[in-house]
């Protein structure tokens, strides 16, 4: 059985999904590591993947199933060398084109959070763009932080 994974928004459990119906799923997790790797700077840079990453992926992944189940915002695990983000789908891993856009997301998430850009963002709106696979707000977030 695996671990239970967090919400970086909550700081809480995530609940587990009701795994009965026949939808099975694969996720794409990212595993990052970092130091310090404190849970204070841990649950910023998730919430800062998820801005970088989680809703420009509602823009590239059509499925929207897999939410229902797994990957809502936020979702993680905490790690002993950093953290690993658990809200991608396996979409990203199907060419070498975009395994490279996540690993150039991931460089520009930490630059954003150096710089202290992350001051002031409304990762409310983040997570609920997300948790509704809203499209129109994703595409809205993603035009406003230069994401795409």
């Amino acid at each position: 059985m695996c671990d239970p994974d967090y919400c970086a928004h909550t700081e809480d459990f995530n609940k587990k999904p009701d795994a009965t119906s026949n939808l099975r799923t694969a996720g794409g997790h990212v595993h990052i590591g970092m130091e310090p790797s404190d849970m204070d700077s841990v649950i910023l840079f998730v919430k800062v993947f998820d801005l970088f990453l989680t809703v420009p992926s509602i823009l590239l992944d059509k499925d929207d199933r897999r939410r229902e189940m797994y990957g809502k915002a936020g979702a993680f695990r905490f790690q002993p060398w950093g953290f690993e983000c658990r809200s991608l789908s396996n979409f990203w891993l199907k060419s070498d084109e975009s395994i490279g856009w996540v690993y150039d997301q991931i460089v520009k998430m930490f630059d954003f959070v150096n710089n202290s850009k992350h001051i002031g963002v409304d990762f409310n709106r983040i997570r609920e763009a997300i948790n509704t696979s809203n499209r129109d707000e994703c595409e809205v977030i993603c035009k406003e932080y230069n994401i795409l």
